[in-house]
């Protein structure tokens, strides 16, 4: 059953189902117009749907086997330094480097988490003609939404004119990512206001940035910023999971772009 797919065609399968992408009846036409195949895909799918299995259902089976194909898949843990500023490429590699490299590897699926962008138009180039050239390339950004000292706007606008500068001022491409910010941000009572702090890249599973640079190119080109990148291993499917359940809890929630 699911033969033939790689974990990476599985967690496609998975969010298919789960996002109503795809759904019964489960027929080869419909699987090969999303670019998955599988020699008896549609029929193991319509054999568990006459079970009673649900698409969310199914979404967490399919979930649960590709998890298990990636641990059987997966490479030795491979850690390698990533830093910026004075003389960072003697002692590691270079931030914007493995940055781009990360970026035009990507097949599958991009999570993007900042505190901050500036710039993006240059920092997201390689991204954004990645997503072009691979229609199925999955693309997640998280980014803090925050409210300036004395800004009394409504949450909404505040949202909605990030939304705006970004889409305008922060992506190269025609092809929008999905995106996505913590509510506390933008309240305006310091006891309960947070911020999204974090930042890392995850791409395809697999290989994941954690750093203390924002996606900014004072933080790629001249900050002391100091970082590391992970390929292999649990860690990279691990960080990505940790952001994916915030979103489907909904503690993250969506940007309207």
């Amino acid at each position: 059953m699911l033969v033939g797919l790689s974990s990476g065609d599985l967690h496609y399968l998975a969010t298919q189902l789960e996002t109503g992408g795809l759904g019964p009846p489960y027929r080869e036409f419909a699987l090969n117009k999303l670019g998955i195949a599988g020699p008896t895909l549609a029929a193991d799918l319509e054999a568990l749907a006459s079970q009673g299995f649900t698409p969310t259902l199914l979404a967490q089976l399919v979930n649960a086997v590709a998890t298990e194909r990636e641990r059987l898949e997966r490479p030795i843990t491979r850690l390698e330094l990533v830093a910026t500023g004075l003389e960072a490429q003697a002692q590691a590699r270079d931030t914007l480097v493995v940055v781009e490299q990360l970026f035009a590897e990507a097949k599958e699926s991009v999570l993007v988490v900042g505190f901050a962008v500036y710039q993006g138009n240059e920092i997201f180039k390689t991204l954004a003609k990645r997503m072009i050239e691979l229609p199925r390339l999955q693309v997640v950004c998280c980014f803090d939404v925050p409210r300036s000292a004395g800004d009394s706007r409504p949450d909404a606008t505040i949202v909605d004119d990030f939304a705006r500068r970004f889409a305008k001022y922060q992506w190269p491409g025609t092809r929008l990512p999905d995106m996505y910010f913590d509510r506390r941000s933008l309240s305006s009572n310091r006891e309960t206001r947070a911020v999204l702090h974090a930042k890392t890249i995850v791409i395809d599973h697999r290989s994941a940035m954690l750093t203390s640079a924002n996606p900014t190119p004072a933080a790629y080109l001249r900050n002391i910023e100091l970082g590391i990148v992970v390929t292999g291993g649990k860690i990279p499917l691990e960080i990505e999971s940790y952001f994916r359940n915030l979103i489907s809890e909904g503690r993250l929630e969506r940007l309207p772009l």
